[in-house]
């Protein structure tokens, strides 16, 4: 994943366009905290709240936990 201001604008018109795509939200994320933006705790936050609706579908896509998991850890660590 590229964490560039060029990646990064590509990421916010996906979450702009799909706004209940978390993973646009976990890019955004990691984009900011890389450069040490507060405001990436927002889209974190942004994304487990999504994550959390789709985890508990039955047949979700086992990767919906993983990146919960990461994102909740990231939050409690930094």
């Amino acid at each position: 994943m590229s964490k560039t201001a060029e990646a990064e604008k590509k990421y916010r018109e996906v979450a702009a366009k799909f706004p209940t795509f978390p993973y646009s939200y976990v890019y955004i994320s990691d984009c900011l905290r890389e450069r040490k933006d507060p405001s990436w705790k927002e889209y974190a936050h942004k994304a487990i709240d999504i994550f959390e609706m789709t985890t508990i579908m039955a047949d979700h896509n086992s990767n919906h936990d993983q990146m919960l998991h990461y994102l909740k850890q990231e939050l409690q660590t930094n």
